[in-house]
């Protein structure tokens, strides 16, 4: 099992941009590069002699000393931001809660490529951009007409 201090030791984290870069040489990339690809399902990640991890699962070891003990959860559903106060440790059951609405009429919150929150009410209808997460809901909630966050 992968340690803190063996992870430090070849990665660097950015907590602010979610990005792992390499301190040493990798067998694929140069030291200072970007560590991970998209695995294909939409999460990064980064293989450490021999050993395939997920980038998300990387940030809690690097920042907490531990691996999650639940679910890693994309707050903002986005499996490639990676960014710290994107991330949190969470049940099943509230892991599930955080999917994409299948109704359509239900608002979302959204991190933009630029960095602002999003909050829309349908594909069609922005309820415009914020500069934080909690901004954002807000507008959702008021869209959605609810009272309380449950």
């Amino acid at each position: 099992m992968l340690t803190t201090k063996e992870l430090k030791a070849v990665l660097d984290y950015a907590p602010d941009s979610g990005i792992f870069t390499w301190l040493v040489d990798s067998k694929r990339k140069p030291k200072g590069s970007e560590a991970g690809s998209n695995h294909g399902n939409g999460y990064v990640r980064i293989v450490i002699d021999g050993v395939k991890y997920y980038a998300h699962r990387l940030a809690f070891l690097y920042m907490t000393g531990e691996f999650p003990t639940n679910i890693c959860d994309h707050i903002n559903r986005d499996k490639s931001d990676n960014s710290w106060n994107n991330l949190r440790d969470v049940t099943y059951k509230i892991n599930n809660n955080n999917r994409s609405p299948k109704n359509e009429a239900l608002a979302l919150v959204y991190k933009t490529p630029g960095g602002k929150w999003r909050a829309r009410g349908s594909k069609k209808e922005s309820l415009g951009n914020y500069d934080y997460y909690l901004q954002a809901c807000a507008a959702c909630f008021e869209y959605n007409s609810l009272t309380e966050i449950v």
